[in-house]
């Protein structure tokens, strides 16, 4: 399971339990901004598969730390990539 995000060293948290079908994502974030997660099966920039798909774009900041659920589903991919961006105007 990998995890991008736009900030170098900085701790994120990413919780699979094989028996949940879902994934809990935890990264730092600001109370007032807003987020976006996307998802991708690899690090295609075009629109075929492994491109990134926007599963979210309305997570508003909880604090100093945000968690959101992914929920999976179908069997979790191979390769499986997680992008958080901050999306605030």
């Amino acid at each position: 399971l990998n995890c991008m995000l736009p900030v170098p060293d900085v701790n994120t948290d990413i919780l699979y339990d094989p028996e949940l079908p879902s994934l809990l994502v935890t990264w730092p974030s600001g109370a007032g901004r807003n987020y976006a997660v996307d998802i991708s099966t690899g690090l295609l920039g075009g629109v075929d598969e492994g491109s990134w798909e926007e599963y979210d774009d309305s997570i508003p900041g909880e604090g100093e730390e945000t968690t959101y659920e992914i929920i999976i589903e179908e069997p979790l991919p191979p390769r499986f990539f997680i992008r958080v961006r901050d999306v605030t105007e």
